[in-house]
């Protein structure tokens, strides 16, 4: 049980046996036999302590990056990029930070155009869930959440990077040169800190050095800086991003980013304070972003070198810029609201949009924080929408459901989530009954629904989502308006008079009733994902219904779902096999590595109303 295992003959598996704790340091570890999920406070290695001891993640790391093969994992500073998948200059990758006390484990998306300097890249990281680390101390466990979850805690951070590189030539010595220049924002996601800035100075070279450095600068480390020092700094950062021609294709996104953070001068947009940062630290950016948001030319102008960055297109009506990747669109803008005592509150937002056929479309909605600029108190994430789009207002349509009188132009149905509690949605827009015109008729909400007669939108809801054919059929099965057999439909005078409870009432019979559910999941997949036939799978936690959404050569994604009690489980599942270790041409060897991940999404609470 001691021998030193040939890890030659394990090829890749040798690391995923270290970070199981099957082994430890290539010799079997025996122990793990009898006690597989180790014990982090004994310092017995297994399933429990891949995160919390150092030598278990790394070899974890190496095993994912081995296998998933390129792009290779990046590391930097104290975070390593681990990259999932990625399209065209978009990677979506799980990042690792290891802290004193903790180590953090979260998604992020990085944007790199490419190509020769100058370049954009921009990087967001949202750091989710927080484990012990060995020798290090605890995690914070206080309060109601989660002990796995940092997003909401001390430390829990959304973090988005922007840096422009200007250029990758050495400089000459004794030349001052600028290579590159980043601006950092962390928004908390608790209370207990507070948003932070950080400059970041590429390559920098002064006048009189022989050697490039780069330096990252926050409010506190400004003031360090010499004024002689500084005011070169600024002068240099603006003579780069003045010199730029918006109008060349191969600056033009360089120009919008140094546009969008207030670097180069832009008719109606306030520069950014640099100058001011040192004497008042984040009040000024605050005042910034306040000149910024409160002033229509200034918001235009601003959205305008967003949408040069982005290679987007603008649209002021709604704050945001649009762009597209593939079948998908997105937006990307900012609501600005009042707050008391005359202040402002500024909540970015974000839209996908899939086109599934002319006439219908599938959304999802997040606002991405909110953050009142008098105060400055920022709630991140407070408001998430997934919704189905049907009429006039969906992709590439103009066409009205129905025509007349009932007339309805657009449906939208769907769920929210707004500070983390599920509502159900079902809004008619540009409606006419019985000849009163509505500009929308909110019926999850009885208040907004009381001038309709109840009898003549149920058939004209009925009538509009029909006349879409087989999508339009299969909505009504998920609202509960055509429900699988043995569960009451859902009429127009249960939603007026508690539409709440009418559509929990829908989902409770149907959780409790597993072929019912099935036939619910069946119509989602095709719906979303046009798979015809029954889903695989009973609902069960050993056998739940299985929707795979990706079917590559090598990595399957997919979703998984089961009832446990009145809870829906639903699960997002990864599998990935390939062939980059497989069998020489006489047929030895051949060890075909596979990963099975599964992340935990959503639990349902349908009866208590929880998510």
């Amino acid at each position: 049980m001691t021998d030193i295992i040939d890890a030659s003959k394990l090829d890749a598996f040798a690391s995923l046996a270290e970070a199981l704790g099957i082994t430890v340091d290539g010799e079997l570890n025996p122990t793990w036999f009898e006690t597989p999920l180790g014990d982090a406070a004994g310092g017995d290695a297994g399933l429990t302590t891949v995160f919390h001891d150092d030598r278990q993640r790394e070899a974890l790391l190496e095993f994912v990056d081995e296998t998933l093969g390129a792009p290779d994992n990046e590391t930097e500073g104290d975070r390593i990029w681990v990259p999932l998948f990625s399209e065209g200059s978009f990677v979506v990758s799980a990042v690792v930070t290891a802290r004193d006390g903790s180590v953090l484990l979260g998604f992020g998306v990085e944007y790199d155009r490419g190509g020769a300097a100058p370049t954009v890249e921009l990087r967001a990281v949202v750091n989710v869930f927080q484990f012990s680390r060995q020798g290090t101390g605890s995690i914070d466990t206080s309060g109601s959440l989660p002990d796995w979850l940092i997003l909401g805690r001390a430390g829990g951070t959304v973090d988005i990077e922007a840096t422009a590189v200007l250029s990758t030539a050495a400089p000459a010595p004794d030349e001052p040169n600028l290579g590159g220049i980043g601006l950092g924002v962390s928004v908390p996601t608790s209370d207990a800190d507070s948003l932070t800035l950080s400059l970041v100075l590429d390559r920098l070279q002064l006048p009189g050095t022989d050697a490039p450095r780069t330096f990252t600068l926050d409010v506190d480390s400004l003031s360090t800086i010499d004024d002689e020092v500084y005011e070169f700094l600024l002068g240099l950062i603006q003579a780069q991003a003045g010199a730029l021609d918006p109008a060349d294709a191969d600056t033009a996104r360089f120009a919008g980013l140094a546009g969008v953070l207030g670097l180069r001068d832009v008719t109606d947009l306030p520069a950014f304070p640099l100058g001011d940062l040192i004497d008042r630290g984040a009040v000024a950016f605050t005042d910034w972003v306040n000149g910024i948001v409160g002033d229509d030319d200034a918001l235009d102008a601003w959205l305008g070198e967003l949408a040069r960055l982005l290679g987007a297109t603008p649209d002021p009506l709604r704050n945001a810029v649009t762009f597209t990747i593939d079948d998908v669109e997105l937006s990307v803008g900012v609501r600005v609201e009042t707050a008391p005592g005359d202040g402002l509150v500024l909540v970015p937002w974000a839209e996908a949009t899939y086109g599934v056929r002319n006439g219908a479309d599938v959304r999802a909605a997040a606002d991405l924080l909110r953050f009142d600029t008098t105060t400055r108190d920022i709630t991140a994430f407070p408001a998430l929408v997934a919704h189905a789009v049907f009429g006039a207002e969906a992709h590439d349509a103009g066409a009205r459901l129905l025509d007349g009188d009932p007339q309805i132009g657009t449906i939208r149905t769907g769920i929210s989530l707004l500070n983390g509690r599920p509502a159900f949605a079902l809004t008619l827009y540009d409606v006419v009954v019985g000849g009163v015109s509505h500009e929308s008729l909110d019926l999850s909400s009885p208040a907004a629904a009381l001038d309709a007669a109840a009898g003549v939108v149920d058939g004209a809801i009925v009538n509009a989502f029909q006349g879409l054919g087989r999508p339009g059929e299969l909505a009504l099965v998920l609202i509960g308006m055509d429900p699988p057999d043995g569960i009451d439909a859902i009429g127009t005078a249960q939603l007026l008079a508690d539409p709440v409870g009418a559509v929990r009432g829908y989902w409770d019979a149907v959780v409790a009733d597993t072929d019912a559910l099935g036939e619910i999941v069946t119509a989602a997949a095709e719906l979303l994902i046009g798979a015809a036939g029954p889903v695989p799978g009973t609902g069960t936690a050993d056998d739940p219904w299985r929707l795979v959404v990706a079917d590559g050569d090598r990595v399957d994604v997919a979703l998984e779902l089961f009832v446990e009690g009145a809870v829906v489980a639903v699960d997002l599942a990864i599998d990935v096999t390939g062939d980059r270790f497989g069998a020489a041409a006489d047929g030895s060897g051949g060890a075909i590595p596979a990963i099975e991940a599964q992340l935990g999404l959503a639990r349902l609470d349908v009866a208590g109303g929880t998510a």
